[in-house]
């Protein structure tokens, strides 16, 4: 039986954010998880037919609609974030509509956190849990030949009513998985920069993260890198399919300066003609040597997880860095002439305007060339959302969320801050750096052309918004 296999990305909304990340969400991109499932699935099953579609844009949902319902999926696979599954489950509820025989399968960041209240949702078939290659490769042999449903991490409503306990799927060996086929994307090259406009691709050297930040659910992800020559194959590869910019995804790019100067050994040796961005970097694990390496094979762009600047906030976040730390990893960047991205949470546990308005004087100090500002959300399964459950137990608002999501949910922290307030300093201090005679004078002059233009348009919204 021949079975049909859709993954669709549907549109992420991101109320909180800087303007500049939405702007960047807007932009065609690619998930990298879902590119990987269907690498692993195209190996693995000769003549598996797998296609993915994304949402750019909600106003053409029409045709969106249509393209889903033409491809005749057996089986259609959604990625599930907790803050964008709002829009998610709208989707789900529309296409089950028009599809009442395919299978839905939803995974994700969202599903993991509650797995039972997503199958139970009337719409869903099934769920998978962790990571998704084998999983999705059993559930596939399972509805085209009848194999039983026998890998760790898959599940469907009859597993719940059987009282099936849950258990995560995580892949044994990352280097031994595919490298994620990008020539699986339709009009592959299309996918960009929102900076540079140039074909981008994206890709991860480690998932999960080694640190413990209380605001941050990937503290309970157990962090493993790829091998540096696997690095190096997959940048090798995507630059034979034409595309030379890339960024990195990884939530701790730099788990030390060893693992920096052994990546830069490497692409010192393979010469590929690339530039590149990191977008998720710590500014205690990198020096001279390790940026100025860095910057000779193709690093452009690197942003740095700064939150605060407040020695007081950092401990309470369980940052484990203090601002001369975050002085120097700027200033490196400012000498070796890399743009760097700060980028920054207002609105958490204990803070005040005072300490927002000094991380402000303090990053016009140290000069990154780029400033993100969002609002902290209370995230689930973090230790800030179980301290919440601890003071409000009758307040579970994320599970009851998870259980009848037909209601946009973000909830931020009022301790000292109001939630009108929170958004009138949003906009206030992204104005109050970027708008200063010393800051666009030095942008004019060490940022490119392209590059310029991209960002102008961005702060042309920042003055209309």
């Amino acid at each position: 039986m021949k079975v049909n296999v859709l993954f669709v990305d549907p549109p992420i909304s991101s109320k909180s954010a800087s303007v500049e990340v939405k702007e960047f969400i807007k932009h065609k991109r690619y998930p990298i998880g879902i590119l990987s499932i269907m690498t692993f699935l195209k190996k693995s099953i000769p003549g598996c037919d797998v296609k993915y579609l994304k949402v750019l844009d909600i106003e053409n949902e029409k045709d969106y609609l249509q393209k889903v319902t033409s491809f005749k999926p057996d089986i259609i696979g959604f990625p599930c974030y907790s803050f964008d599954f709002f829009n998610t489950y709208l989707l789900i509820k529309k296409l089950k509509k028009l599809l009442p025989k395919s299978h839905f399968c939803c995974g994700g960041a969202h599903v993991n956190f509650y797995p039972k209240e997503t199958i139970s949702l009337p719409e869903v078939d099934s769920v998978i849990l962790g990571e998704g290659e084998e999983p999705f490769k059993n559930l596939f042999l399972h509805l085209s030949c009848g194999l039983p449903l026998k890998e760790q991490g898959i599940y469907t409503k009859k597993d719940i009513k059987d009282g099936k306990s849950f258990s995560y799927s995580v892949n044994a060996d990352l280097n031994e998985m595919p490298i994620p086929d990008i020539k699986l994307l339709e009009g592959y090259l299309s996918y960009t920069s929102f900076l540079t406009g140039k074909p981008l691709g994206t890709l991860v050297s480690s998932k999960g993260c080694p640190f413990l930040c209380n605001y941050c659910s990937s503290k309970y992800s157990k962090y493993r890198l790829f091998k540096i020559e696997k690095i190096v194959e997959t940048l090798s590869y995507y630059v034979s399919c034409g595309i030379y910019e890339f960024e990195f995804w990884d939530e701790t790019f730099n788990p030390s300066i060893r693992r920096l100067l052994d990546f830069v050994k490497a692409m010192k040796i393979a010469k590929l003609p690339i530039s590149f961005g990191i977008k998720g970097a710590v500014v205690q694990n990198v020096n001279y040597e390790s940026l100025k390496g860095l910057k000779d094979v193709g690093l452009r762009r690197i942003q740095f997880g700064v939150e605060t600047t407040s020695e007081r906030l950092l401990n309470l976040i369980n940052k484990r860095i203090d601002k001369q730390k975050i002085a120097d990893a700027f200033l490196l960047c400012k000498k070796l002439e890399i743009c760097s991205v700060a980028n920054m949470m207002i609105g958490l546990p204990e803070q005040t305007e005072e300490d927002i308005f000094e991380d402000i004087e303090f990053l016009k100090k140290v000069q990154p060339t780029y400033i993100g500002i969002n609002i902290f959300n209370y995230a689930p399964n973090t230790e800030f959302y179980k301290n919440y459950l601890e003071k409000n137990p009758s307040d579970d608002f994320w599970k009851l969320f998870a259980e009848n999501p037909e209601k946009e949910i973000i909830r931020h922290c009022y301790d000292n801050i109001t939630h009108d307030r929170l958004y009138q300093l949003q906009k206030h201090l992204t104005r109050k750096f970027y708008f200063r005679p010393s800051y666009l004078l030095k942008y004019l002059r060490t940022v490119p052309l392209g590059e310029m233009i991209n960002s102008a348009k961005i702060g042309l919204k920042m003055l209309l918004n």
